[in-house]
């Protein structure tokens, strides 16, 4: 298998690889295509709900039943770029942000967002 940044990927045919861990969580994430999160997206279980903001994609699955604006807000953003829902919803909120900082990662999206 290919080796980016010094991890093994068994994945690359699904469009995504490891990358080295990033230093707030010291775990491995993955470098995906906006293609290949969408992808993910609509694959995981449905105790998880990816999201993208900013270019990370976080895992809010934890957080529907406590989110103040509802699960079928974040529902609706699953496999998105919730980017600017996020900003527009939350620019006034710190608060939401720190939560956000809280949540799991899945990784990053590294080619340009393209919504059809």
């Amino acid at each position: 298998s290919p080796s980016v940044g010094g991890f093994r990927s068994e994945a690359t045919d699904c469009g995504f690889s490891q990358v080295p861990p990033l230093a707030s969580l010291g775990r491995p994430t993955f470098a995906l295509s906006f293609e290949a999160f969408s992808a993910m997206a609509a694959a995981v279980p449905s105790q998880h709900c990816l999201m993208l903001i900013e270019g990370t994609i976080y895992d809010v699955g934890g957080f529907l039943d406590t989110h103040p604006g509802g699960k079928g807000v974040l529902r609706a953003a699953a496999g998105k770029d919730a980017t600017e829902d996020f900003l527009q919803a939350h620019r006034k909120l710190g608060g939401a942000r720190f939560t956000l900082q809280g949540l799991p990662t899945v990784g990053v999206v590294v080619d340009p967002v393209v919504e059809g």
